[in-house]
């Protein structure tokens, strides 16, 4: 189960409600979690479950200070007295620390177990336990003690894929009991989302890629017809197409590079950037545009509809659902022999 986390526009409360019906929600920004109740009561809507983060590595990686405990308390409580929302889940406010040494992730690792088993005393809601990149795996059978409910984190600041999927690799073989439900803290890469046995996990991109003009359609989108037997739509991966939007600027490719959207379309954007699966939607070919408004016909859209954020936001949404449920869902075992190659992949 994905949760997808909400933004702060209507555009996204509408889409993620609508489509899934849960998200996420940052104690960091708390204006959002009041634009979800008014819409919740403004179209009379009761929502089948919400995440709550306590936005510690927001805060943190912004302004270098800790969240409180008491107002995290408080602000969870509350949720669970709204009537709208049936159920709610916690992730625990981890103690942060700019000390990477082996002091500082002891420290760390300390001290979010004590604001774990603070919060859980506190709320009825339960509250997952973290268990972060390096740390000492004594954390982790500490916590294994108490639960089989916990989430992995740590990883957002490892750009470095493969080390990250390595570490995924150790935690889950060596250390992680069959049965266990486990969270992905920010794993968004479809590579470790269909490799690893998720219960569930987070993402924002469909709503990020939307902002930025992106749009997540299957990867056989834009390829040969050259296997007549195989799925016209293939999900197992994505094809990513850029329109162009109302952002300011929007972050495309491997270097990071920012290119304007003010002009319309990404102008300099090749047409396919090889092993990346992005195009440019200005330069695709009549038979290419015709495939995609087949697609599109299935939601009801035309080609240019993709124009429009909000219409950018669905697609992506139900893409990753459509993701999640053919590559995904209720895998207790490591997946092997898959096109990802499982565990013998070098990648």
């Amino acid at each position: 189960m994905i949760y997808h986390c909400y933004a702060r526009n209507y555009k996204s409360i509408d889409r993620i409600t609508s489509i899934t019906n849960r998200g996420l929600i940052s104690f960091a920004y708390p204006e959002i979690y009041r634009m979800v109740v008014k819409w919740l009561e403004r179209y009379d809507l009761v929502l089948d479950s919400l995440m709550l983060d306590s936005g510690a590595f927001t805060v943190f990686t912004q302004s270098g200070k800790q969240i409180d405990l008491s107002a995290y308390v408080d602000w969870i409580q509350e949720v669970e007295e709204y009537p709208r929302i049936k159920h709610s889940v916690a992730i625990n406010l981890d103690h942060l620390t700019a000390d990477d040494t082996h002091a500082g992730f002891e420290e760390g690792a300390r001290l979010s177990y004590e604001n774990w088993e603070l919060l859980s005393s506190r709320v009825k809601t339960k509250v997952l336990p973290v268990f972060h990149s390096g740390e000492d795996p004594k954390w982790l059978r500490l916590i294994l003690e108490e639960t089989d409910d916990l989430a992995l984190g740590g990883v957002a600041t490892v750009r470095a894929g493969q080390k990250r999927r390595d570490w995924f690799k150790q935690i889950f073989t060596e250390h992680m009991p069959k049965g266990t439900k486990v969270h992905g803290l920010g794993v968004t890469s479809f590579l470790e989302m269909k490799t690893f046995p998720w219960t569930t996990v987070d993402s924002s991109s469909a709503v990020m890629d939307a902002s930025m003009g992106g749009v997540l359609l299957p990867a056989r989108m834009l390829q040969p017809y050259n296997q007549p037997d195989a799925p016209k739509w293939d999900y197992s991966r994505r094809t990513r197409l850029y329109w162009h939007g109302n952002a300011s600027a929007g972050v495309i490719g491997s270097n990071r590079k920012k290119m304007a959207l003010r002009t319309g379309f990404f102008e300099d954007l090749p047409d396919y950037r090889k092993g990346k699966n992005e195009f440019n939607m200005a330069t695709q070919t009549p038979e290419y545009r015709e495939l995609i408004s087949e697609y599109l016909e299935e939601f009801g859209m035309v080609y240019d509809d993709m124009a429009v954020v909000k219409h950018r936001i669905y697609l992506n949404i139900t893409f990753l659902e459509r993701f999640w449920e053919l590559h995904c869902k209720g895998t207790d075992e490591l997946k092997r022999g898959q096109d990802t190659g499982g565990f013998d992949f070098e990648v």
